[in-house]
């Protein structure tokens, strides 16, 4: 399986936070992630969602195993 990536604006208001999507609501395309950048799990509405440039989905692919634990973690204390 194949993991999908999202675009959110950053907490430090530069640039974008990498999130792993989790699930999703087609109804409202409202996306639950887990945003690398605050190790946490999170509701991204339609209106907040970016897409990531290629080489920084690519970075986010490889860069998986590193925030795994983290991400069962996160989804362990929701």
């Amino acid at each position: 399986m194949k993991n999908v990536y999202i675009g959110k604006k950053s907490i430090t208001g530069k640039g974008l936070a990498i999130c792993r999507v989790i699930d999703s609501d087609i109804a409202t395309g409202d996306t639950i992630v887990y945003n690398r950048e605050t190790g946490k799990i999170e509701i991204v509405k339609f209106l907040e969602k970016h897409t990531l440039w290629e080489n920084i989905k690519k970075l986010a692919e490889d860069t998986e195993n590193e925030y795994e634990e983290k991400f069962m973690r996160a989804l362990v204390n929701s």
